[in-house]
């Protein structure tokens, strides 16, 4: 049985679940990863800067939100479902044996180029993943998401 550690940004303390179809993902992922009889936790990792939940609708699942620091002491998988993950992270999670994937659950092609046309950062899908041991990608946004990655 292992312990995953799911990563999520919570920014504000009325953020909703339904700011963005991820989130939702996210929420039903952990369900689904529970149910395969061979999980035992599945933790939110909270990148995000929102510590008090106590307004936020996250609330009923605060048992189970923990931060990056915890996470690397307790899981055995990291996936970066909500949030990309840098690099000095998986630097220190491949360092005390947890895998870390990607899980694509959004659709990057578009991003990459809206990003290259209106901001000036490194923005290469390649620099994203670096380390990780898989890249997961949702099946409706194959066709788009694997174009960047060539």
């Amino acid at each position: 049985m292992i312990n995953i550690g799911l990563t999520v940004s919570i920014n504000n303390e009325t953020e909703s679940f339904f700011e963005n179809g991820i989130k939702q993902n996210i929420i039903i992922l952990r369900d689904v990863l529970l149910k395969t009889g061979k999980v035992k936790n599945v933790y939110y990792v909270n990148i995000g800067s929102q510590k008090d939940l106590s307004k936020s609708p996250w609330k009923q699942y605060e048992k189970w939100i923990i931060d990056m620091p915890t996470a690397l002491n307790n899981v055995n998988l990291l996936i970066s479902a909500g949030v990309f993950l840098d690099g000095k992270t998986v630097d220190l999670a491949k360092k005390k044996n947890i895998k870390v994937v990607v899980h694509l659950m959004g659709n990057e092609y578009y991003v990459f180029n809206e990003r290259s046309l209106f901001k000036n950062e490194d923005n290469s899908f390649i620099s994203k993943v670096a380390g990780y041991d898989a890249v997961w990608i949702s099946p409706h946004l194959y066709e788009t998401n694997i174009v960047t990655g060539k």
